[in-house]
């Protein structure tokens, strides 16, 4: 059998994370907000959340709004605001 290479940390986490995604869609909202979404997770798990939110955005019309400091995510994005001294401004927009 292959063993696996996650700690029990890293696990639990995505655990965790991934009740909270379940919890938070079981009302059907048409806006999604995550704060810090992909913190703590490994480079393979950035590109999960990425393409989960991407897919929730695409296929199921849902407005999701994500807070993050985290670029790997910003390949997933049609728009992009950055913050910065109180002003916010668009950065991309698809």
């Amino acid at each position: 059998t292959a063993k696996s290479t996650a700690s029990p940390f890293d696990t639990e986490r995505l655990t965790d994370w991934l009740i909270a995604i379940a919890r938070a869609l079981y009302a059907d909202p048409a806006i999604i907000l995550a704060d810090e979404p992909t913190a703590s997770l490994d480079s393979e798990k950035v590109e999960e959340v990425g393409k989960l939110f991407k897919s929730l955005a695409k296929q199921k019309e849902k407005a999701i709004i994500l807070v993050t400091h985290d670029l790997r995510l910003n390949k997933y994005s049609d728009k992009i605001y950055e913050m910065l001294d109180g002003r916010l401004s668009l950065k991309k927009d698809n």
